[in-house]
């Protein structure tokens, strides 16, 4: 969001942050939710049995899901037939998924095909188009022009049960729960949460719409999913199953202070085994650690801008690096011993709708080595080194448009969504 002119009056009543990044509007209704049938096809232990059933949950959900009715239940029974067949691909990958791993990440295979194949196979240094049905237009169509991509730049990766997962949406328009199930690779839009609803169907259209921002979290030990609306105290939480379901719930409140903070950064510490809140009202850290009654405070001031801010957790330095935000520079090191340190500043500034297209839009990390990966509109890349605390261009050019990362730690590549085109690529550092 920018502050000029009555565009910013707009900002301060809510999130108004149009976008000229646009998808091919399609019927974003209620065929979607009745595809979480075939979500439930795949994962790990176990989901053969939940991938059968898979198809019926995904059909009730479709059929009262985007207010689909009639169509959302077709969808929802052909969810089924696909379920079925991911389950017995889920139940192959479910022990070798059960495997721990360092940091609460489950990094040894949970099952996927063409994803662990892809990321096998591939040449560093380039971007794959992973080629997995349903990743297209209508899957991220958010009605009104607009997409779900929209002003965001991260999506989580789920290793119990092998699917990369996206909550997020248009400027006053559809919210979309949008996964890929890697062991059938197929794309899927999940049952919408009990608090979902159409803007456009409602008086008060701010009630129910939401970018993503960085608000998307996961805790990889458990698969709890976490995720905030803009401007807002709540912060909700979803337990990702093989099928993925509608059952949602809240954790306790952000102070009002922090929850003034419009678009930020939620993310989990698996380390320290706490959810950690990017405050940019005070420039601190706000923590919940799980089953505690209220938030911690990691007190700054660290130098960071007032909205639209990063932080990103690294499961080989276990640590988060967080900052960013509209005009500044400043960057710093959440480390494992609850340490901040002040990191050396970006070549460019961040931001996850720029205007300029060499400003830096996405903030991921490479599973495998460590480094940090910046990527400009324009496939411009940097990436900063922990250890060294360097960051250093990259010759490799990414593909123009990215607009959302997911770490695969699982397999040790990155998952870049674009929205035009709609393309899922799989790049390996």
């Amino acid at each position: 969001m920018r502050r000029s002119g009555w565009f910013f009056s707009l900002w301060v009543f809510g999130f108004g942050c149009g976008s000229s990044d646009e998808a091919t509007p399609a019927g974003a209704g209620g065929t979607g939710p009745g595809t979480g049938g075939i979500a439930g096809g795949s994962g790990a232990g176990g989901a053969g049995v939940a991938g059968s059933s898979g198809g019926s949950t995904g059909g009730s959900a479709g059929s009262s899901g985007s207010g689909g009715g009639p169509t959302g239940g077709s969808a929802g029974s052909t969810g089924g037939s696909a379920g079925s067949t991911g389950g017995s691909a889920g139940s192959s990958g479910g022990s070798a998924g059960s495997n721990g791993g360092t940091g609460g990440f489950v990094v040894s295979d949970c099952g996927a095909a063409a994803l662990k194949d892809l990321a096998s196979t591939i040449t560093p240094r380039t971007f794959v188009d992973l080629g997995a049905a349903g990743y297209d237009d209508a899957l991220i169509d958010a009605g009104q022009g607009h997409h779900v991509l929209q002003y965001s730049d991260k999506g989580v990766w789920d290793p119990k049960t092998c699917q990369a997962l996206f909550l997020g949406g248009g400027h006053l328009s559809l919210v979309k729960y949008i996964g890929l199930s890697a062991s059938s690779n197929q794309w899927f839009q999940a049952p919408n949460p009990p608090w979902w609803c159409d803007p456009q169907a409602v008086s008060n259209p701010y009630q129910c719409s939401t970018h993503a921002y960085e608000h998307d979290a996961l805790d990889p030990a458990t698969g709890t999913f976490y995720f905030r609306g803009f401007n807002s105290a709540t912060v909700r939480r979803h337990q990702v199953d093989a099928t993925i379901d509608a059952d949602w719930d809240t954790i306790p409140d952000l102070p009002s202070e922090a929850a003034s903070c419009i678009a930020t950064s939620l993310e989990f510490f698996p380390d320290r085994n706490e959810l950690v809140y990017v405050n940019c009202t005070d420039q601190s850290l706000r923590t919940w650690h799980p089953g505690d009654g209220s938030w911690g405070t990691v007190a700054g001031p660290f130098a960071m801008g007032p909205y639209h801010n990063y932080g990103v957790y690294n499961p080989v330095h276990k640590v988060v690096m967080f900052g960013l935000g509209n005009d500044s520079s400043g960057f710093h090191k959440y480390d494992a011993s609850g340490t901040v340190t002040t990191a050396a500043a970006p070549p460019r500034m961040f931001h996850p709708s720029p205007d300029d297209t060499a400003t830096l839009r996405i903030l991921t990390v490479d599973p495998v080595s460590g480094k940090y990966l910046a990527v400009a509109p324009n496939g411009d890349m940097f990436e900063y080194d922990v250890p060294g605390n360097q960051w250093s261009p990259l010759t490799t050019k990414a593909p123009q448009g990215l607009q959302v990362a997911i770490p695969v730690t699982s397999y040790g590549v990155v998952l870049f969504l674009s929205s035009a085109p709609a393309t899922a690529y799989v790049y390996k550092h």
